[in-house]
């Protein structure tokens, strides 16, 4: 939830009677370490998309992500060219773009009130 207040993602709200809200749900993960002790655990508060519909609840998707041929054609440029390979990853980073349209969740328990069961 820490990322979500970061990052502005969202704040509570009242569902509009003319708008349906997609349900949430936790998703939990424990780290280990090599002895196998934990050594952190982790939750994300994810939205259940798929239950949205084409057309009705949103237009066209798209993710900036690198394709599996595009990807395999920059690794043959650097190995051809004696090029050094580094990789990065975006924390949160679908939680940055701006969407174009109202989009309604449903908050978990505990994390909303009577008044703003949603965002």
């Amino acid at each position: 939830l820490a990322s979500h207040r970061e990052n502005q993602s969202w704040e509570p709200a009242v569902l509009p009677p003319h708008k349906k809200a997609i349900k949430s749900k936790w998703v939990f993960k424990t780290k280990y370490k090599e002895d196998g002790t934990i050594e952190k655990r982790k939750a994300r508060l994810v939205a259940r998309g798929y239950s949205q519909l084409q057309g009705i609840d949103y237009e066209d998707t798209f993710a900036p992500t690198l394709g599996y041929s595009s990807l395999r054609y920059l690794l043959s440029l650097a190995a051809k060219y004696n090029l050094e390979v580094d990789q990065m990853d975006v924390v949160t980073a679908f939680l940055n773009p701006s969407l174009n349209e109202e989009i309604y969740m449903e908050l978990p328990t505990g994390v909303g009130d009577e008044n703003n069961k949603y965002c």
